[in-house]
């Protein structure tokens, strides 16, 4: 074997392995939440907390934030990539339930599950959020 050969099959290699390299880094990233999978989620979070906060007597406050947040909670659903986005979409169309379960009760302010349920989306998903809603 040549001195170029030597070279180029070594090129050949280390090209190979960088290659594989990248490939298992873009597969463990994958299983992350991507930024704007988050940004979306914070501002469906966002939409809720408004929706958590309508009194329960005001009712056309409520059906008109509920109508915007609805499609907001299914359009997240719908562009996941990842399980751990699957998990937050999830947990986030859950609260939405919960928080019209609480209104039509007549609870108005959220009920100890939403804050349960709003505290694990926030802490699955990392979200820039209020510690609590209205803050």
């Amino acid at each position: 074997m040549t001195v170029r050969s030597l070279i180029l099959f070594s090129f050949s290699v280390a090209t190979l392995a960088m290659g594989q390299s990248q490939k298992n880094g873009t597969t463990s990233n994958q299983t992350a939440i991507t930024s704007s999978f988050r940004v979306a989620a914070e501002d469906v979070l966002d939409c809720l907390d408004g929706l958590a906060l309508v009194d329960t007597r005001p009712d056309q406050i409520f059906w008109p934030q509920s109508l915007k947040c609805r499609p907001m909670v299914r359009k997240l659903g719908r562009v996941v990539g990842n399980a751990q986005e699957t998990a937050l979409a999830e947990t986030l169309h859950d609260l939405q339930s919960k928080i019209t379960a609480c209104h039509i009760a007549g609870g108005g302010q959220p009920c100890d599950e939403e804050r349960d349920m709003r505290a694990r989306a926030i802490q699955e998903g990392t979200l820039r959020a209020p510690s609590a809603v209205g803050q």
